[in-house]
Order: structure tokens, then C-alpha cells, then sequence
């Protein structure tokens, strides 16, 4: 069976000859894996792992350079030329922490500019399609391919504003925040519909609305101001003919029916440490394909290969039946994680047997 063929088949409770695997990861994983098999390509790598998704982005116009931090800040101490970026095409800011992995908010251009003479990026530039369209080519063939959007309305407005301003402008200037999020909704849908028109099968979306305790946003307010947008956003894409992905981390249970009524197909991660993955599947697997559930906070950086065989055939058992789960981890693998956790996970994956 062919990967494009499988991962439908699991979304649509088909029959599969394995579930469908899938995963992202950092730069330095990659370079790890690749020299554990001895290839050159990440392409070469999700081979060897089984990995049944291929994933397309939109990239910055022909002609935009990003403004670094001068001297360079170093984004990885393991690869070369890899930069935390200072400011991107919106403006925001970013820059690397103290660990050297990972980057913060730094500059928010709405804390500064009038909302009304802010100018949005444009989405007709040249190039910014023409590499996804190349790669959507390549693979729709024989692996499902999901354009990578997850950048999401809720995310996007704070980083533009600042997160303690966004918040207080949804209880104080509520017309301003619903006139920020109505035009970063605009531009969602088309950057999404172009994604859409290049012929992919996937679109992944998403806004972390979830600490690892609870919701980061009172529920009347998730309500108000993001659940109506987001049915407006995925029916325009479920017209279109793909599937929709949701990304959201954290503990989101409260708010899971009402994100199945905005008319998601799969959900990720469902994070093991902040629900349970098997009540998530009993109450709406039904409705629903889960995606992710095998942990990064626990077991894969701490565990053995072995606690990460028992965790993957675990998930399996009590996520696959009947179809509708994409066996992956909840989050991005990085350099802390033992190669031989990684590669018990896609081992497993593969060769599980119900």
C-alpha cells in the first residue's frame, strides 16, 4: 500500500496495512539520523523511518533577506549557518535564548503602528509558492501531502501585538482585537487556499490554546472570538477538498467538542502528559483522526528503547482500533532525544501487529 493510500485510508477508517506514521524534528535530529543511515537527504531518512507524510511550506518572496542579530546569533551549536532570525517579513522580532535552541519575541510591530496603516505581507509575491509546488509534484504520487500552515490567528495576533496586550484588548478593546483577527483570518484563508490549490491533501492549522494544566483563555472567550473564526477558515478549506489538521498543545479537553464543530479532520498532539489519549479516542475518535499522543516530555527523552516500544504499541492498541490515529510524537524530536528512542518509535510504528 502506498503511503498517500494509507494515510486516507486511516482519516477515512479504511482498511490499512500498517497505521500511518508520521513526525516532525529538529535540524540536529536530522543530521543524526542521516549519518545513522548513512544517507545524505532527509527524504532519505523519512524513507528508512516510514514516515507516510510529506510536508510544504510557503516560503518568504524572491528578494526578501531577513535581518539578523548582529554579530550572528547562533540558533544551533550544532549546525553551521543556522540563525535566529531578528525580523521576519511581519516585523516580528525574534531571538535566540540562552540555551541557543530555541527563540523568543522580542519586537511587536501593532505595539508601535497604527492597525489600520499596518501593511499585511503579500501573498502574490513572487516565488513564495513555487518551492511547495515543486515538492507537492514530487510526492502526491505515492505520500499524502500536508501544507504546513499552523501559524494560526490567535498565535499570530499576539505576536503582532505582544501576548499580555492581545489579551487585554480582548477584555478592554474588544473592537480591535475582532478587527485584527478578521484581517489575519483573511489572509489565512487565502494563504491557505493557495496551499489547497497546489494540490495538497493536508492542511495543517493550528493556535496553542492549552498550558500543561488548562486553557490558556477562559472558555467564553476561546468561544467568542476564535471558534466562529476558525469555522469560517476550515469550511472555505473542507470546500476545497482537503482534510484539516489542528495543531494545539496543552490541556484542551474543555474545548475539543467545540473544535470538532469547526469541522477539523485530525487533531494533534493530544498531549499525554495533560489528557488521556485513550478517553480522547473513546469519546470522539468516532469524529475525529488523532495524530501524535507518544511523549516528549517523558518518555522518548527519558525513557529506554523499551519504554518507548511498551508507550508506541500502547497508543496503538487503544488509538488504532477501528482506524483513526497517525502514530507520531507529540512534538518536534530534538537533539535531547536518544537516537535509539527515535528509532524504537518508527520501528514499532511499522512493525506493530493487531
Amino acid at each position: 500500500m502506498k503511503p498517500r493510500e494509507r494515510v486516507i485510508n486511516t482519516i477515512e477508517r479504511r482498511a490499512v496495512d500498517r497505521l500511518a506514521i508520521d513526525g516532525w524534528m529538529r535540524p540536529e535530529t536530522w543530521l543524526s539520523l542521516r549519518k545513522h543511515f548513512g544517507v545524505e537527504t532527509n527524504e532519505d531518512v523519512m524513507k528508512a523511518l516510514g514516515i507516510d507524510i510529506r510536508t510544504v511550506y510557503m516560503t518568504p518572496p524572491k528578494g526578501f533577506t531577513p535581518k539578523y542579530v548582529y554579530p550572528p546569533q547562533r540558533l544551533s551549536k550544532d549546525l553551521e549557518n543556522l540563525y535566529a532570525t531578528l525580523f521576519d517579513e511581519w516585523h516580528i522580532g525574534r531571538q535566540a535564548g540562552s540555551t541557543g535552541e530555541y527563540w523568543h519575541f522580542t519586537y511587536h510591530p501593532l505595539q508601535h503602528s497604527d492597525l489600520d496603516a499596518y501593511e499585511f505581507p503579500d501573498l502574490g509575491a513572487e516565488g513564495r509558492f513555487d518551492g511547495a509546488k515543486e515538492l507537492v509534484r514530487e510526492y502526491s504520487p505515492d505520500y499524502a501531502v500536508a501544507g504546513y500552515a499552523i501559524y494560526g490567528i490567535f498565535e499570530h495576533a499576539w505576536a503582532l501585538r505582544g501576548y499580555e496586550t492581545f489579551i487585554r484588548d480582548m477584555y478592554t478593546n474588544p473592537a480591535y482585537a475582532e478587527r485584527l483577527l478578521d484581517r489575519l483570518l483573511d489572509w489565512k484563508i487565502e494563504w491557505t487556499k493557495r496551499l489547497s490549490e497546489l494540490g495538497v491533501d493536508i492542511v495543517q492549522v493550528g493556535d496553542d490554546l492549552g498550558t500543561q494544566t488548562g486553557l490558556m483563555l477562559p472558555p467564553r472567550l476561546i468561544k467568542r472570538y476564535l471558534i466562529p473564526r476558525y469555522k469560517t477558515w476550515f469550511r472555505v478549506l473542507k470546500n476545497t477538498g482537503v482534510y484539516v489538521f489542528f495543531h494545539c498543545d496543552g490541556k484542551i479537553d474543555e474545548i475539543i467538542p467545540d473544535l470538532i464543530e469547526t469541522g477539523i479532520d485530525i487533531l494533534n498532539p493530544v498531549q499525554p502528559e495533560c489528557m488521556n489519549p485513550a478517553e480522547v479516542k473513546e469519546k470522539y475518535g468516532s469524529k475525529i483522526t488523532i495524530h501524535g499522543c507518544i511523549s516528549v516530555q517523558q518518555t522518548l527523552p527519558f525513557g529506554t528503547a523499551d519504554d518507548v516500544r511498551r508507550e508506541v504499541s500502547e497508543r496503538i492498541r487503544t488509538l488504532g482500533y477501528d482506524g483513526g490515529y497517525i502514530v507520531a510524537p507529540a512534538h518536534t524530536i530534538d537533539k535531547h532525544i536518544p537516537l535509539q528512542n527515535v528509532l524504537a518509535l518508527y520501528e514499532t510504528a511499522r512493525e506493530y501487529q493487531f
